[in-house]
């Protein structure tokens, strides 16, 4: 399914390889990369099922998320916060994080001021790959690299509109495995000392 969201989304890749450093140019294995994902992405979009969870600084971001998961048919559960009064954001991201641990949800979005905290949170969970990330390069191989199955998200210092290429982004990439799968082992053997 392709919106107009997806298309601004290849038009922000190729914005920002036209602005990134040579590794990004038109031609290099990056750009080349970032675009077959995106073609992909249009090709075999399927619906995945995402824990979402936030504190009081995220909510306006994840309800913008919901709009965007409605559009594009996958399901979801928000584990909340749903409302604006302080809470704290272990609490949520313990929850979240545990639902996606067990097998629950394919996926899970945090969303926090900075995201960091909620990264932090989730990433003590056995079996949690949070990734914290702050454009659509970040999202992509967190994917492809490393496999994350949550998603954190800063939900005050980065525009509406980015985030939620952040999240198309993320939802349409796969992992790459090969050499990735190698070093992810070595990452959760980690898990187990």
């Amino acid at each position: 399914m392709i919106t107009e969201l997806s298309s601004r989304l290849l038009q922000r890749i190729e914005e920002a390889a036209a602005q990134a450093p040579v590794i990004l140019r038109q031609g290099t294995v990056a750009e080349e990369a970032i675009t077959q994902v995106y073609q992909e992405y249009k090709a075999r979009w399927i619906t995945v099922r995402i824990a979402l969870g936030n504190d009081h600084r995220g909510l306006a971001v994840k309800q913008a998320i919901i709009e965007l998961l409605k559009k594009l048919g996958h399901d979801y559960h928000d584990f909340g916060t749903n409302g604006t009064e302080s809470v704290d954001y272990p609490d949520f991201a313990r929850l979240v994080a545990k639902a996606v641990s067990a097998g629950e949800f394919d996926y899970g979005i945090l969303v926090c001021s900075t995201g960091i905290g909620m990264c932090i949170a989730a990433n003590k969970v056995n079996g949690i790959r949070a990734a914290l990330c702050h454009n659509v390069h970040d999202a992509i191989r967190s994917r492809q690299h490393n496999d994350a199955n949550v998603l954190c998200m800063a939900g005050e210092s980065i525009e509406l509109n980015v985030n939620l290429e952040i999240v198309t982004a993320f939802l349409a990439t796969a992992f790459e495995g090969g050499r990735h799968l190698r070093r992810l082992e070595k990452v959760q053997a980690l898990e187990k000392e």
